[in-house]
């Protein structure tokens, strides 16, 4: 604000001014606010001037938010928020890696466990990060006047912003009080910063959309911009804002999970073996139609404890329901007397096939399965019918979209894939149950039926090592009307994809049967809704038997169409790692060049050719544990290592990857017949892994 305004009349020409400055700057480079603000006018907010002290406050409901001077006030939050990140202070989100943590009988696995064995990351080596005066990553919880934000972006250099405010008044006032050019300018101009902001209006939203609505906008601000996010990503919420800190928990909440799904090349370049011996011997592809006219009610059967509620529903009036088997959930509902008609499956790993295995191969010779492209191939064999589906989550799904349809928010287990996939098929009346993400104190996990409990198979080696898995890291999560809740990160991580899906394709009727975590958009339901949808259906000549469709209207694609997408994901992939290649060559030791170099990289990892592209899918989680890990080492606290040592250690190793990764990629989907890599779990060793490191062992 100009110190040389004597009168109320000179300080409203000026915000005046500004506001007209604002809105021909977003006019400009953000068409879509200008559009939004251009006519818009103060509602629930006034401007006033203090004629006597020639300060501005902002009334809101009748009160001063602003202590009676909006810059003063904001400018004092703003370097309070700085000196708590100050340099030379510290956090400790999340810990890196630590060596013995990687599976070194795969290439990725053993090249990045190698680099972190030699730069000193092992269990007991956990130091906090130190912040510098580089902020790298800040997103601002509600913009209010805009001055908070112009004064921190001042006086911090900040690497990326995301700025979120979903009341539009709030916005709007910012335009009078900040100069927003002068703020998002020296982002745009610098290739190596980002400033991101998202502005809306929930004002008519339930608040649990509101929340959800504000944390997607800064989710999807941040969530690319790795190693900053999860390593030293802040949250600056504005005035201490009761409803921004719910979405400031809500994303803390999303980050500890988020890690968990990055995924690696060890297991793309392996399921993409997989979808090659699919694919190529003429496995039907499945073909996304219209099924919204079914009228027979549709039930997906995960295997939690809630299927034990309702299997005998379903077995009386087993001729009135289509029954969808969620993965293992075939097992238990076959040994209740049920047959289910389709089998929906996505994990890729020899144990899921060997699970499958233990069905009984007669009762299931009339059943459908549904998998993902890149389960195991001789899955299809033990039942009567077979489609599979291209997931949107690979790189596969880019490199086929004129070919099929790709299903989105399939993963992370069988349960996501097959409510993904009835969604799709546009299925309406639609129950799940046994989606129970989560269970009570008794701390039943699966239904009394499924394998893991049955003495037969208590002992099998997978199975159990399954059920530990899934039950690891138990945590309490809410309570509901089923009493208190606990769940497990990988359970959470499955009820967020669902709600995902749910809002991915806005449905909002879908009843949920099941009887543990809380899944928005999915109303818990009761057997009585179950009977009253079984009562209603009246069996008529006219009806679509979705089985007996999905098998007609299946398609294949030829070996030629295979080969040229497997050319254009490994055309794709060469030219990403050139250009990391050249990043890290240059790479020096201190803190510029380390962030740059590593934006840049993650840049290179995160991009498509289209918005909806998939291709990065491949190396894109691999690349981000190699960031996340050096970042997190150079970060340290009283390292063991210094800058220097750890700059050159990573150079190495990582060079070293990206140089083999082509010849690797190749080598692995070499094999025609015999191909001794479908004899093997994810954690056995790939066949001839030792050839890939023997001259680095040697240096």
């Amino acid at each position: 604000m100009d110190k040389k305004m004597t009168s109320p009349q000179q300080m409203l020409s000026e915000i005046t001014a500004r506001k007209t400055k604002n809105l021909a700057f977003f006019q400009k480079y953000f068409p879509d606010t200008y559009n939004a603000f251009k006519d818009r006018v103060l509602e629930s907010l006034k401007i006033n001037i203090d004629p006597n002290t020639l300060t501005f406050e902002i009334i809101e409901n009748d009160k001063a938010i602003y202590n009676g001077d909006v810059y003063k006030t904001s400018i004092k939050e703003a370097r309070t928020f700085s000196n708590a990140f100050q340099a030379g202070s510290s956090n400790l989100p999340l810990r890196q890696s630590f060596a013995d943590e990687y599976n070194w009988n795969r290439f990725f696995h053993g090249s990045i466990g190698r680099y972190l064995q030699e730069a000193g990351s092992v269990k007991g080596n956990v130091k906090p990060y130190s912040f510098d005066s580089e902020l790298p990553q800040v997103v601002f919880l509600g913009s209010g006047a805009g001055v908070h934000v112009a004064s921190l972006v001042k006086e911090r250099h900040i690497r990326h912003v995301t700025l979120v405010e979903h009341n539009p008044d709030k916005f709007l006032a910012s335009m009078y009080f900040t100069d927003w050019e002068e703020v998002i300018m020296p982002f745009i101009t610098d290739a190596t910063r980002s400033f991101v902001f998202s502005v809306g209006d929930t004002s008519h939203s339930e608040n649990k959309d509101q929340i959800h609505q504000a944390f997607a906008s800064a989710w999807n601000g941040i969530c690319l911009n790795v190693p900053f996010m999860p390593i030293q990503t802040v949250y600056y919420v504005h005035q201490g804002d009761a409803f921004y800190t719910q979405v400031a928990n809500r994303l803390n909440k999303e980050i500890e999970s988020y890690i968990t799904v990055w995924g690696f090349y060890d297991d793309e370049i392996n399921q993409l073996n997989h979808i090659k011996h699919n694919l190529t011997s003429g496995t039907p592809l499945l073909n996304v139609q219209d099924y919204s006219g079914l009228s027979k009610p549709v039930i997906i059967c995960g295997n939690g404890p809630s299927l034990n509620h309702y299997v005998d529903i379903i077995r009386e009036h087993r001729d009135s329901l289509t029954v969808v088997a969620a993965g293992s959930a075939a097992y238990s509902l076959s040994k209740e007397g049920i047959q289910p008609d389709i089998v929906v499956t996505s994990e890729s790993d020899l144990v899921a096939y060997r699970a499958f295995k233990l069905l009984d191969r007669d009762a299931f010779k009339d059943t459908l399965i549904i998998g993902a492209s890149q389960i195991h191939p001789r899955t299809w064999e033990l039942f009567g019918h077979s489609l599979a589906y291209i997931k949107q989550e690979t790189a596969t799904s880019e490199a086929f979209e004129n070919l099929t349809h790709s299903v989105t928010f399939a993963t992370p287990s069988a349960a996501n894939a097959a409510l993904a996939v009835m969604l799709d098929l546009k299925i309406q009346n639609l129950f799940m149950v046994g989606m129970d993400f989560g269970f009570t104190k008794s701390g039943k996990t699966h239904a009394d039926s499924s394998f893991y409990f049955d003495e037969k198979h208590d002992k099998v080696e997978l199975i159990q090592r399954a059920k530990d898995y899934v039950a690891s890291d138990t945590f309490f999560l809410e309570k509901n009307q089923y009493g208190e809740i606990h769940t497990t990160p990988f359970y959470n991580n499955c009820n967020l994809f669902t709600q995902k899906k749910l809002r991915d394709v806005n449905r909002k009727d879908i009843i949920n049967l099941s009887r543990g975590a809380t899944v928005e958009l999915a109303e818990f339901g009761t057997p009585d809704d179950l009977l009253n949808a079984i009562h209603a259906w009246t069996p008529s000549e006219t009806d679509i038997d979705l089985k007996a469709e999905l098998i007609k209207n299946a398609h294949t694609i030829s070996r030629q169409q295979f080969d040229d997408a497997i050319k254009f994901i490994k055309t794709d992939m060469e030219q990403r790692l050139a250009k990391m290649r050249k990043e890290v060559a240059q790479l020096k030791p201190n803190r510029q060049s380390i962030d740059t170099a590593l934006t840049n990289i993650n840049r290179v990892n995160v991009k498509n050719k289209k918005a909806s592209g998939s291709l990065s899918m491949l190396l894109r989680g691999s690349i981000w544990y190699w960031l996340y890990n050096f970042y997190a080492l150079s970060k340290q606290i009283n390292p063991e290592k210094s800058l220097e040592e750890q700059t050159e250690i990573f150079r190495r190793h990582f060079l070293r990857f990206a140089d083999r990764l082509p010849d690797h990629f190749s080598f692995y989907l070499s094999t025609e017949t015999n191909d001794l890599r479908l004899e093997r779990t994810i954690l056995e060793a790939e066949p001839e892994i030792e050839a890939w490191f023997e001259d680095f062992e040697d240096q």
